[in-house]
């Protein structure tokens, strides 16, 4: 009985060190993600002539990060299929990726805007819509941080902080579908130049995309805590 309780033990812990290893992959890749959306929020302030190369510069940060994000999709995915990991860790990590790969779009077309008139208004909704997507970016990195402590031995009270930060991402998902009708509205009344329309709308779309992979990333890191950790 000794023996067998001393392989039960070594094996929990080989099993929350590995456990352990593919939630670190998570946690960068959420913080790609957390950087993106942050310097994107940063360049909204402004987009004039002026500003040119400095958006550029962070244009170039953010493929930059999204070329990270992907390197650590791929470790992901190696560890996934070594361990035979669970579908909806995998669903975890795509959707993710996909909100990191909205957020490197919007930031590329974001760079052209210095080439057409500015629109004040729309430009002050679309700022409203990018804190929505910062905001997601955050609530992930929370959900990432508190799924990761959390076993079926020991549930505590991460498991609550963790559905508190879900509900968040969901809210911030409804949300940002009211802040691009209400962008919309004043880019059609305020806006005539059709390429500052067309490239508005086209950044807009992107982080709006970017707040429902992230709410569709944290629910699938739901599934798994709900099917592989606690059940």
């Amino acid at each position: 009985r000794i023996i067998g309780d001393e392989i039960k033990a070594e094996l929990r812990q080989h099993f929350e060190t590995s456990r352990q290893a593919i939630f670190s992959i998570a946690a960068r890749h959420a913080a790609c993600g957390f950087d993106l959306a942050t310097t994107l929020r940063e360049s909204l302030e402004s987009t004039g002539r002026s500003r040119r190369e400095e958006l550029a510069h962070s244009a170039e940060r953010a493929r930059l990060w999204e070329a990270r994000a992907d390197q650590l999709l791929n470790a992901a995915r190696g560890d996934i299929r070594r361990f035979d990991r669970p579908a909806s860790l995998a669903d975890f990590f795509n959707h993710a990726d996909d909100a990191v790969d909205e957020l490197e779009e919007a930031a590329s077309v974001l760079e052209l805007l210095t080439m057409v008139p500015e629109a004040a208004e729309p430009l002050a909704e679309l700022r409203a819509l990018a804190d929505v997507v910062l905001a997601s970016a955050q609530e992930l990195v929370k959900c990432v941080e508190c799924a990761a402590t959390i076993t079926r031995s020991d549930v505590r009270d991460d498991f609550d902080d963790f559905l508190k930060s879900l509900d968040r991402l969901i809210e911030l998902e409804h949300r940002a579908d009211t802040q691009i009708r209400s962008m919309r509205r004043a880019l059609v009344g305020a806006v005539e130049d059709p390429r500052a329309i067309y490239l508005i709308d086209q950044i807009a779309r992107s982080l709006e995309t970017a707040t429902d992979a992230y709410a569709h990333s944290g629910q699938s890191l739901r599934s798994y805590l709900m099917d592989e950790v606690l059940a």
